[in-house]
């Protein structure tokens, strides 16, 4: 199965949901929350970048806990589970967030206006894994930035290549049509220090990165790269045979219980079946079509815009001459 449409038939789960930013009413600073839910049970991971605390809550234990936080209120099961995740995505002035310390470990009780009326969540929280912290925040984060940093390598050399091409336009005579257009020339170390010696850099490191950290921008990347590395991870197993024949449904996807305790995500354990790449047929007469270098693609682009310029530059000489033409039969 290809990628695509493993993509088509995945079903989200708690590692590519993103983490949410919320303030806490005392002194503790923010907490970072994920959560996930179907139909019948949600998943919810929260830290305070010390600390991890998880709980998973099956369709019978939620509506029980419902009724003892909040007797009066009756509210169907999937928007009750709906409403808790755009509360914590939310982060509105009339919606409050505690911590509390508990016997198992912390719980987090979120209040906010239901249909009007007051209403309010805890979810109880049991200390994580040490793997859940290292497998939902550290590694993504160390991925993230990686791939910022070869973004960065990208848009530098980007950069580079428009000063030259500038440069080139500026050789044979084309000039901007509005002074406010032109540009310096790019230069890496002067704007690496500028970087450094601004405000905005000392204010991240005041905060720590905790407060754009996992803006929409980041957030987009985290869910990005925690997709692919599902997608590779289920390849994998495809490519080992660890998935059966027998565990696959309809959809192609495979069904495990959810563990009572402990264990990996209820939902990350839906993986798609028998993903396997399939072989390149060749015979001992016959290669496979060389695809073009990247120096071969940047020459060979190199070479059709000066033919473009040479072109337009020929129709100008063609027009001027024209026009001297007509000037002479006057």
């Amino acid at each position: 199965m290809e990628e695509v449409e493993w993509r088509r038939r995945w079903t989200k789960n708690l590692k590519c949901s993103v983490w949410q930013r919320i303030t806490i009413d005392d002194d503790r600073g923010p907490l970072f929350v994920k959560y996930c839910s179907d139909d019948e049970r949600y998943e919810v991971l929260f830290t305070d970048l010390v600390n991890t605390w998880t709980e998973r809550l099956h369709s019978k234990d939620i509506e029980r806990r419902n009724k003892e936080i909040n007797p009066t209120v009756e509210v169907p099961l999937a928007k009750l589970l709906s409403q808790l995740e755009e509360v914590l995505k939310d982060r509105s002035q009339g919606t409050n967030y505690k911590l509390m310390p508990s016997p198992d470990g912390m719980d987090l009780t979120v209040s906010f206006k239901f249909v009007g009326l007051p209403f309010s969540w805890k979810f109880c929280g049991k200390s994580a894994n040490p793997n859940m912290a290292c497998e939902h925040f550290a590694v993504p984060l160390m991925t993230m930035v990686s791939h910022l940093t070869h973004q960065r390598d990208q848009l530098i050399r980007l950069l580079k290549s428009k000063d030259k091409e500038i440069f080139d336009l500026k050789s044979q005579g084309i000039q901007t049509t509005r002074k406010n257009l032109e540009t310096k020339l790019f230069d890496e170390t002067s704007f690496i220090n500028e970087m450094l010696s601004s405000h905005e850099f000392e204010e991240q490191v005041k905060n720590a990165g905790r407060v754009d950290a996992f803006n929409d921008h980041n957030q987009k990347l985290y869910s990005a790269i925690m997709m692919k590395a599902n997608w590779l991870e289920n390849l994998a197993k495809a490519n080992m045979g660890e998935i059966s024949a027998k565990e696959q449904t309809f959809d192609g996807s495979v069904i495990q219980t959810l563990p009572s305790n402990g264990g990996n995500s209820w939902a990350s354990n839906r993986v798609p079946a028998s993903i396997v790449t399939p072989a390149v047929n060749m015979t001992p007469d016959t290669s496979p079509n060389k695809t073009p270098s990247k120096q071969e693609t940047s020459k060979d682009v190199e070479l059709l815009r000066r033919q473009q310029l040479e072109e337009k530059l020929a129709e100008r000489e063609e027009k001027e001459q024209k026009k001297k033409k007509k000037k002479l039969k006057f």
